[in-house]
């Protein structure tokens, strides 16, 4: 039986044919970048699973300059409610353009400054304030 011609380029160190030549770098390559568009994939579709949804209300509370003179005066100052209920993703925005710090349940607003919290988990979130008579104000968020 004779063999088939086979040139140079062809022949192994033994001289017998060597096998083609193979694509696995190719392979290889399409494999990766195939593990890594899964992987983003699957990292994208979690973190659009867990982000807060958008669009929640915003509450505003005003605390107007002077309103500390007119507590110190014995005025009955009342800017918020006891309770105040409000959703998942809503945001509490506290302007105080007085030159005082108050405490506004379990936030505190310094003078002359604007806060904003947006919940982002249900619970009760309660604490002293000195804007209301009865001294305290919770935050429900459903």
């Amino acid at each position: 039986m004779t063999r088939p011609e086979v040139s140079d380029d062809e022949v192994g160190m033994a001289g017998e044919p060597r096998p083609p030549a193979r694509v696995r770098p190719t392979a290889i390559a399409l494999g990766a970048l195939a593990v890594g568009l899964a992987s983003v994939l699957v990292t994208v579709g979690i973190w659009l699973m867990v982000r807060p949804e958008p669009g929640g209300e915003v509450h505003t509370i005003s605390i107007p300059a002077g309103t500390g003179a007119r507590i110190d005066a014995g005025e009955d100052v009342q800017l918020v409610p006891r309770e105040l209920e409000v959703s998942v993703n809503d945001t509490i925005r506290i302007v105080n353009d007085d030159d005082r710090t108050f405490d506004v349940g379990p936030f505190v607003v310094t003078a002359h400054s604007t806060l904003e919290h947006t919940f982002d988990r249900p619970g009760r979130f309660s604490g002293a304030c000195t804007l209301h008579p009865e001294d305290s104000f919770t935050v429900v968020v459903t």
